[in-house]
């Protein structure tokens, strides 16, 4: 099993989940996009994201517009790229923080999926493409994704991240 295939809990170092429908386009641009700048950060923590509602429809493993907006910044893909992976409950159960990326869209195929966890999530308001254009919902997720590493560096340990919106 690779890494970047394996279960959140087989990482040593605390994980933030990153959640949106089809893991294609927000849920891995938040994903690459975490562990790029917690890297350059030296920041001890990493980022999976899953799929609530896997479509086989796109075509390819991720978004053009994730891999766009990646190089835009100057952000390499991880090699090789996977393809999308639904959600798992070992996935949730591991991840110090689970992020939806849509509170509208995904908050209810999380209290379906997960009822349990579902006050846990966070939840955060970038819609897909058919309601915000990619530039503009790439640019929210940085900015969403900048002020969460703020928030993890001012904590002191994993509980501290876990607070909902």
């Amino acid at each position: 099993m690779d890494v970047i295939d394996a279960p959140l809990s087989d990482s040593p170092r605390r994980a933030v989940l990153f959640l949106c429908t089809g893991n294609y386009y927000r849920s891995r641009f938040a994903e690459i996009l975490f562990n790029d700048l917690a890297w350059r950060e030296r920041l001890p923590h990493r980022a999976l994201s899953r799929g609530l509602a896997l479509s086989g429809a796109n075509p390819g493993a991720i978004s053009v517009h994730s891999v766009e907006g990646l190089v835009i910044r100057g952000i390499d893909l991880p090699e090789p790229v996977r393809v999308p992976q639904q959600a798992r409950r070992c996935d949730l159960d591991a991840a110090d923080l689970v992020v939806a990326l849509d509170r509208s869209e995904h908050q209810p195929m999380v209290e379906t999926a997960f009822p349990e966890l579902a006050l846990a999530v966070e939840y955060w308001d970038v819609p897909d493409l058919h309601a915000m254009s990619p530039t503009r919902a790439l640019q929210r997720i940085e900015a969403h994704v900048a002020a969460l590493l703020i928030r993890i560096e001012a904590t002191d340990g994993p509980t501290e991240m876990r607070v909902a919106s």
